[in-house]
């Protein structure tokens, strides 16, 4: 309240002081009865212009479209967007210039969905998995014949093992981690080189 543009200069908690005012209640009184009319009759003015130039309040709809969560995703060949682990099939007629595009995904606070391609809503409905997934296709192929000498079944799509990439595979033996400088040698237990 002292920063309304420079007007109060301190003058609020000084005649709070005076008056003896040391309650929230008190202090709203004070406020309401005297201290703002006061105020407005020393500073107020009159608008150069009548007009108001204040923007109308935005919809419900434009506010929820500037409040959520816009990400982009491709859309993969057999038309499926994948967001956050769910699978989003999109449905014809769609709007893409073909699979292999970006397309936006929107989430809204409430958790709605909205997916777009160029600005244009697409209609989509969500799939358990990837149709490949789902199908019978597997890891050696769709014919469903075994490629083991065992004569086991193929390996589903979504039973395989999760690969990290290198880089962020754990090592096998904490010896074989390389120090970012100098040289690594690695004694064996019960070598007398380094005993004295």
């Amino acid at each position: 309240m002292e920063r309304k543009n420079g007007v109060h200069q301190d003058r609020l908690v000084k005649k709070f002081r005076r008056k003896n005012i040391s309650s929230y209640q008190a202090a709203n009184v004070y406020l309401q009865a005297e201290y703002l009319p006061a105020l407005n009759q020393r500073f107020a003015q009159n608008p150069a212009r009548p007009e108001d130039y204040h923007r109308a309040k935005p919809s419900a709809a434009e506010l929820d479209a500037v409040f959520r969560l816009e990400t982009e995703r491709w859309v993969s060949n057999d038309w499926v967007v994948r967001y956050n682990g769910r699978y989003l099939q999109l449905l014809p007629p769609r709007c893409c210039d073909g699979p292999r595009v970006k397309a936006q995904v929107y989430e809204s606070p409430n958790g709605t969905l909205e997916v777009c391609y160029r600005g244009q809503p697409v209609a989509w409905e969500e799939i358990l998995g990837p149709p490949a997934a789902r199908g019978t296709e597997t890891a050696y192929g769709s014919s469903g014949k075994s490629c083991c000498s065992e004569g086991r079944p193929p390996t589903p799509l979504g039973a395989l093992p999760l690969r990290l990439p290198a880089p962020l595979q754990r090592p096998q033996h904490p010896a074989l981690l390389i120090p970012p400088r100098g040289h690594f040698y690695r004694v064996k237990q019960g070598d007398i080189s380094n005993e004295a």
